[in-house]
C-alpha cells in the first residue's frame, strides 16, 4: 500500500516539476520578447531621431529653431534637447 502512494506522489511530483518548467519557459520567453521589442522599438526610434535631424538640418542652421522643429512631430515631442543634439 505504501509502494502505490509512494508512486502516486512521485507522479505528483514530477507532473508538477514539468507544469512549472512549462509555465516559467512561457513566462522567461513573454519577458524576452517584451525586452526585445522594447529594443528593437527604442533602436527605431533613435534611428528616427537621426533622420529627422539630418533632414532638417540643411535648411536650419539655429539649433533652438531645429529643436522646435523636431518636438512638433508627434513621435519626437518629449525628446530633450541632449537627444536632438546627438544627431546635430
Amino acid at each position: 500500500m505504501c509502494f502505490i502512494a509512494d508512486e502516486i506522489e512521485k507522479k505528483g511530483i514530477e507532473k508538477g516539476r514539468k507544469e512549472g518548467l512549462e509555465k516559467g519557459m512561457e513566462k522567461g520567453m513573454e519577458k524576452g520578447m517584451e525586452k526585445g521589442m522594447k529594443k528593437g522599438m527604442e533602436k527605431g526610434m533613435e534611428k528616427g531621431l537621426s533622420a529627422l535631424v539630418a533632414s532638417l538640418k540643411p535648411f536650419m542652421t539655429d539649433f533652438q529653431q531645429l529643436y522646435q522643429a523636431v518636438i512638433k512631430n508627434e513621435i519626437y515631442q518629449n525628446v530633450t534637447q541632449a537627444q536632438v543634439k546627438k544627431y546635430y
